[in-house]
């Protein structure tokens, strides 16, 4: 059974009367009492699985054991290294031959980055922004899918977009999509 304990000004979860720890041993602790609840009702419904696309525990676990451990600068390198840059060639400065830039102009599209502004626009997440941004980009391979995500507002701009994720990378059809967009949502937004 877990639940989440108040004290000192944040919201403690325990398993069975224990302290819960992350994969890392960290204690598992929340600051809003909407994470904390979120976490808990996971845990009930999905497990302690830190990789399960359905959980926010996906989120949560990397902010604790290590977005709030490494400087903002070493996330943002983390994030940018995790994109294969032959393929998310809009935050490259130039698009890679053989493929059309963004735009004739040169300009960026909408929800489309030069790899300044993604690196100032992840300068100015919250934390857990930068840790949602950070899961996501890990697991779409894509910065410009997860700005998009940041930014839709409304199921039918969700569907429309797990629609093209899936005609991108089909593998993408066998997880849990709406779900995991539901969550970091949810995540981004705290």
């Amino acid at each position: 059974m877990y639940e989440a304990m108040f004290k000192d000004g944040m919201y403690h979860l325990w398993e069975d009367q224990q302290t819960l720890c992350t994969p890392a041993g960290n204690p598992v602790t929340a600051e809003q009492s909407c994470l904390a609840e979120r976490l808990v009702q996971h845990l009930e419904q999905y497990g302690k699985d830190p990789e399960n696309r359905c959980s926010v525990l996906l989120f949560h676990y990397p902010r604790l054991d290590l977005v709030q451990h490494y400087p903002r600068g070493r996330i943002v390198r983390l994030i940018l290294t995790y994109l294969d840059l032959k393929f998310e060639w809009e935050i490259r400065d130039e698009a890679p031959s053989g493929t059309a830039p963004a735009e004739p102009s040169g300009k960026s599209s909408p929800g489309q980055f030069r790899t300044a502004e993604a690196r100032e626009w992840l300068k100015n997440l919250s934390l857990n922004q930068l840790c949602a941004t950070l899961v996501l980009s890990k697991i779409l391979g894509s910065m410009n899918h997860v700005l998009w995500v940041s930014r839709l507002q409304g199921s039918t701009a969700t569907d429309g977009l797990i629609r093209q994720l899936i005609l991108r990378e089909p593998l993408l059809g066998k997880e849990p999509l709406a779900e995991l967009l539901a969550n970091f949502r949810f995540y981004w937004e705290l």
